[in-house]
């Protein structure tokens, strides 16, 4: 595969197609290399949302594992993958060598579709990322503003008092000014009063944010009331 320099991954991080494309023609990378941490480089692409350089890699040949086909929203490709995998249990159990799931991926990446597929297949709602953020797929989805996932997910059975990374789905959710889906976690069992390690509650944030929408929706399940 070959490692990629730090030179090279800052040509990913900005965009510079045309500095890949040299060094590809001068036989100085490869497209299916990895990171000192044994990152497939791609990754580096979608994850500073940098779409001109993931469809460079792809059009070059790039070969996607499941964690960037679930990161990507590419359903053929993962369902490719996952046939390839002697335990497909273990294989929707799975952690990618920077530490999430499937699940996580296709959840803060916002792919309905890939979201589906896993929960159907059985992938767990419950895993914890095994990096800094120790969150769920539902906190994965909450914090990036995926209403309609975080729902699906909730429906299926996704924990929603679990406090990851200092902060429940209901603080996240009320952190990103998410009404609606403030409104479901409560109907959903999301506990208002629920105090953080830190002591921070759902009013908390709100009061923070200045969200008077949400205030008099957690104020009608007791939050806020002394």
């Amino acid at each position: 595969m070959g490692i990629w320099s730090n030179e090279q991954i800052e040509a990913v991080k900005h965009g510079n197609v045309l500095q890949l494309q040299q060094e590809l023609s001068a036989g100085k990378l490869n497209v299916n290399g990895i990171t000192d941490e044994f990152l497939p480089v791609i990754m580096i692409a979608v994850y500073y949302h940098q779409r001109d350089v993931v469809n460079w890699f792809q059009s070059n040949g790039c070969e996607l594992d499941g964690y960037a086909a679930a990161a990507l929203g590419d359903v053929i490709t993962l369902t490719k993958w996952m046939n390839q995998q002697s335990k497909h249990d273990e294989a929707l159990c799975s952690f990618s060598v920077d530490g999430w799931t499937l699940l996580h991926l296709a959840a803060f990446f916002g792919h309905d579709e890939v979201v589906t597929w896993l929960i159907n297949h059985g992938a767990p709602l419950n895993l914890f990322s095994r990096n800094n953020q120790t969150n769920q797929p539902l906190h994965a989805a909450v914090a990036a503003r995926h209403a309609q996932i975080a729902i699906d997910l909730i429906c299926a059975g996704a924990p929603v008092n679990i406090e990851a990374n200092g902060f429940t789905p209901l603080m996240l959710a009320c952190a990103n000014e998410m009404t609606e889906l403030v409104e479901f976690l409560l109907e959903h069992g999301a506990d208002p009063a629920y105090r953080s390690d830190a002591g921070i509650t759902a009013w908390d944030m709100v009061e923070r944010h200045e969200q008077d929408d949400i205030r008099v929706v957690l104020r009608e399940y007791g939050a806020g009331v002394h």
